[in-house]
């Protein structure tokens, strides 16, 4: 990923905060179009991925996600939610155009040098 996760550490993270939470037979699988949840059993819930530069929200994202997967099990859950959702809503700090501009500039960049 963008912020030098990979799917197997995206995994490990979201385990550990499971495991934290005290929440029993966490199975999570996360590929590059998907991420798949099931708990103790139950049937598994799959979020689609789509592609996109969002760095800042990942940086954001990762730092909360670590903080739970070492944080005390006495972590507010609904406050942790807040905090993702507005993650979530920012705006992104540049428009569309800059960030087709910023990312065609970086292919070119790529195929001279």
């Amino acid at each position: 990923s963008a912020f030098g996760h990979n799917c197997t550490d995206a995994e490990q993270i979201v385990k550990d905060i499971c495991r934290n939470l005290g929440l029993p037979g966490v199975v999570v699988t996360f590929d590059l179009q998907r991420c798949s949840f099931s708990m103790a059993g139950l049937p598994s819930h799959t979020l689609n991925l789509s592609r996109g530069i969002h760095a800042d929200k990942l940086a954001a994202v990762t730092k909360l996600a670590t903080y739970l997967s070492s944080a005390p099990t006495s972590v507010n859950i609904g406050a942790c939610s807040v905090m993702l959702d507005q993650i979530l809503e920012e705006p992104d700090p540049y428009g569309k155009w800059f960030q087709i501009f910023a990312f065609q500039a970086l292919c070119m960049c790529a195929a001279i040098c």
